[in-house]
């Protein structure tokens, strides 16, 4: 009775919630770390870009391989609880090899993308430079985390409020002295659970998209800005972010929460589309090629369609004020066909992303795991018994629930130099293409722009059209090797 009690998916959406109330202080100390790592890795990233890759990647795949092994071993002797018939056997398994997955998936990344890998890391750079040139940049984090947590905070909330309501059903059967009872959640309360799922995801997309057209502003000011060859910086604007999330809530709002919902509504089928179209691109193969004619039908809707649903079009909203499907157009069509460069350079650095979010997410999901199972720094003895009053039912589910937290939590700081550097690729991409349309008005203008006693302007300290000399070192060095593979296409 005990088994099929358990074994209802109703009754393990309800002990999921049980589970959750009792682990918050593990979860919160993991977001905790999590930040901190995430904070950690930002500042060493400048210098220290491809060892703190390539450590990441052995981390993933060491602390994922053995962490997969373990909880297949616990799922046959009873699962990470250790109480037969509870269902963790069959949480813990498919746990175990889900991680095992990430690992080798990690693995095969690191072995045969090594110079995607390297590529990245010089736009890492670029963007590193950008953000500690312009301390406003590093603030943007903390305050797009202190909205985010607060959402997160009431969601969670509103999420295990709607849980509890389930309806009970007794039963007395011939024959027998007990009465059963069954719980499950009628097709309202789904529904409601459903709803407040997806506009908490809506609203955290908001934040995120806020986030992005702030960090748009911001380096594109940078961007713009006079270069001082004498301390190799720019003198970036002060309070750029404040300006920006200004602008963003006066004239903005509005383009912000339709891209927003644009973003929730078509990234899943985005990112599917979008992984298999890049990897026919980049590694031509008989299973890409094989994966390609099964999915041709699809291509025409993501070429016509798909692709421009992306975060890149705040990258326009946010230079000319466009609205939001003739940002997402005019963007994507500008790193697609004038920024050719732009694929060879910035197409991989989601690995270098995707290597700091693993990593952070799988040191706070084991140390959230850890907690949950002995009850460490918690102050709360003899949690690893069933019948104690703090007991954490399946602790590996909490692990992996942890985990996608602080993938979230740390998403702010680890995604920063990659969205600097993707405008200043987007910068460099305008710049060069008005450049022609500006060379006549620039050379007609020469003569004036020479009389600096009586105009007060300086040739030597006005930002060079369509030059890659008026910015930092590593700035300078990612654009000119763009400027390059322009040249040559």
């Amino acid at each position: 009775v005990r088994e099929e009690f358990l074994s209802d998916p109703d009754v393990g959406l309800f002990l999921l919630g049980i589970a959750f109330s009792r682990a918050w202080p593990a979860i919160f100390y993991s977001i905790v770390l999590s930040i901190v790592l995430a904070f950690v890795y930002l500042c060493m990233a400048r210098f220290v870009t491809k060892g703190l890759v390539m450590a990441g990647l052995f981390a993933i795949v060491v602390s994922g391989g053995l962490s997969g092994i373990f909880l297949m071993f616990t799922a046959l002797h009873g699962g990470a609880d250790g109480i037969t018939g509870s269902g963790d056997e069959g949480i813990s398994l498919i746990s175990g090899a889900v991680v095992l997955f990430i690992s080798f998936v990690t693995f095969w990344v690191g072995m045969t993308w090594n110079y995607s890998i390297s590529s990245s890391i010089a736009c890492i750079k670029a963007g590193c430079e950008c953000i500690w040139d312009s301390p406003s940049i590093v603030f943007e984090p903390f305050l797009h985390l202190a909205i985010k947590l607060s959402v997160l905070v009431l969601s969670t909330v509103g999420a295990l409020r709607l849980m509890e309501y389930l309806e009970l059903d007794t039963a007395t059967y011939a024959g027998e002295t007990s009465v059963r009872v069954s719980m499950h959640y009628t097709l309202l309360g789904k529904l409601m659970l459903f709803f407040h799922i997806f506009a908490s995801l809506w609203i955290f997309e908001v934040n995120n998209c806020v986030s992005y057209f702030a960090t748009s502003y911001a380096s594109q000011m940078w961007f713009f800005a006079p270069y001082d060859k004498v301390t190799k910086s720019k003198e970036s604007p002060p309070f750029a972010s404040c300006q920006a999330y200004s602008v963003a809530f006066r004239y903005s709002m509005g383009t912000i929460v339709y891209g927003a919902f644009c973003n929730v509504v078509f990234r899943p089928s985005r990112m599917f589309f979008g992984a298999v179209f890049y990897s026919m691109q980049t590694n031509p193969n008989g299973c890409a090629a094989i994966i390609g004619k099964c999915l041709s039908c699809f291509f025409n809707y993501w070429d016509g369609f798909l692709k421009y649903m992306s975060p890149y079009a705040f990258m326009d909203v946010s230079l000319n004020g466009s609205r939001y499907c003739k940002a997402a157009y005019f963007a994507t069509t500008t790193m697609d066909h004038q920024t050719v460069a732009f694929f060879s350079l910035h197409s991989a650095s989601w690995l270098v992303c995707f290597v700091g979010h693993a990593f952070v997410a799988a040191v706070g999901g084991i140390f959230a795991y850890y907690m949950c199972k002995t009850g460490a720094f918690m102050e709360r003895p003899g949690m690893e018994e069933f019948q104690n009053d703090f007991y954490i039912p399946r602790p590996s589910l909490m692990g992996f629930i942890a985990a996608a937290i602080c993938w979230i939590a740390a998403h702010p700081f680890l995604v920063l130099p990659g969205h600097v550097s993707d405008n200043l690729l987007f910068c460099f991409a305008i710049e060069r293409d008005r450049r022609n349309m500006l060379q006549g008005v620039v050379q007609s203008a020469s003569y004036f722009t020479r009389l600096t006693t009586c105009t007060g302007r300086d040739d030597q300290r006005q930002h060079q059209v369509g030059s890659t000399s008026a910015h930092p070192p590593a700035t300078h060095s990612l654009l000119e090797e763009a400027r390059m593979d322009l040249s040559w296409w």
